[in-house]
């Protein structure tokens, strides 16, 4: 997780900020005369936490903590407790993993399992909900808070409006590591990569994705075009040599147990 999100100074007082960590919620006061730091732990009762991520309102009053078992925890910055947990119908799976405060204080939060939420501060109840391909990882907000844009851990770049939390999809890419890249015969316009469990074809003057062929489960060593253009090759780690239609990445026939321990070269 980034330390970043992690550590807040106020945003009216620059000789204070909050800090959390796995099951923990300081607040770090500092006093440049006496060159003296102090700290407050903040007691949340039987509520114990692993926390990812934090916010602060403008006025710095209030806190709000997004966490590993997916719920919001509010503190109250003024007298330093626990205030209240949420949202009030159930936590959100795999964590949350990034949370940012919108101008009318609505909570814009980002889950493991590929959810992007926005939560009314007022009473914790979910206002809308979308789901992306990956865990999302960041939450950026325009200038004018109208718009922002969300990254997730399967390497998508969404763009999303604030009102309505309706993702667009605007960049995609591998999200481990390329094993191959292939250009089809006398033609540059366009090529294919593999990766872990997938192929996809890109146009190489606009670097926009164009064809994705997956088979879950299975790791794609190499890929690269017949010669007359009509079919890509693949070589797995099953042993199968899969060949596919360009245009509509079905199956066009395979070759099984052409090796014992993957296909890796063609």
């Amino acid at each position: 997780m980034n330390v970043a999100n992690k550590i807040r100074f106020f945003n009216t007082d620059s000789t204070k900020m909050i800090t959390i960590h796995n099951y923990g919620i300081r607040i770090w006061s500092c006093d440049f005369i006496q060159k003296k730091i102090s700290f407050n732990d903040i007691n949340t009762g039987q509520i114990k936490r692993k926390y990812n991520c934090l916010a602060l309102t403008d006025d710095d009053t209030s806190a709000f903590l997004g966490t590993h078992t997916g719920d919001v925890i509010e503190i109250d910055l003024v007298r330093q407790l626990y205030k209240r947990i949420g949202p009030a119908k159930g936590c959100f799976q795999m964590g949350i993993n990034v949370i940012s405060l919108l101008p009318n204080n609505d909570l814009l939060i980002g889950a493991g399992d590929g959810t992007i939420a926005k939560i009314a501060t007022s009473n914790m109840s979910v206002k809308s909900t979308a789901k992306v391909m990956g865990g999302v990882t960041s939450i950026t907000l325009t200038a004018d808070n109208t718009h922002f844009f969300a990254g997730t851990n399967r390497a998508t770049l969404y763009w999303c409006n604030s009102d309505t939390i309706a993702p667009e999809l605007r960049n995609t890419c591998h999200y481990e590591r390329i094993n191959g890249i292939a250009f089809p015969a006398g033609y540059s316009e366009c090529f294919a990569t593999c990766s872990m469990n997938d192929i996809r074809i890109w146009n190489s003057l606009t670097r926009q994705e164009l064809l994705r062929i997956e088979v879950p489960g299975l790791d794609c060593n190499c890929v690269n075009f017949m010669s007359d253009g009509k079919s890509i090759l693949s070589g797995w780690s099953d042993g199968k040599i899969r060949a596919f239609l360009p245009q509509s990445g079905k199956l066009l026939y395979a070759i099984n147990d052409a090796h014992n321990h993957g296909v890796t070269a063609l």
